[in-house]
């Protein structure tokens, strides 16, 4: 039985990301974790590949406008290098 391998040929990063969950949203940036959970779950995976992540100790309902402004603040202070080296 011969295998087929053309599927290879077809496969590029545009073919990858238009079959993602969030295909049409920009690049995730920032990515808050509540609870003080240290992990990310699987979650979304490929596209928070260059993500910037806080994570809060506030559990999600409590996590409000001033814990939401602060962990921007955190954010902005950040030097993004996007994979590269300084």
């Amino acid at each position: 039985m011969k295998e087929n391998n053309d599927y290879k040929d077809n496969i590029s990063e545009e073919e990858i990301l238009k079959n993602l969950y969030c295909f049409d949203l920009p690049p995730v940036d920032l990515l808050v974790r509540t609870s003080g959970e240290k992990r990310i779950s699987n979650c979304l995976l490929y596209e928070i590949a260059y993500a910037e992540f806080i994570f809060n100790d506030k559990y999600w309902p409590d996590y409000d406008d001033v814990a939401l402004s602060a962990d921007l603040d955190e954010f902005l202070k950040r030097k993004r290098r996007f994979g590269g080296v300084v």
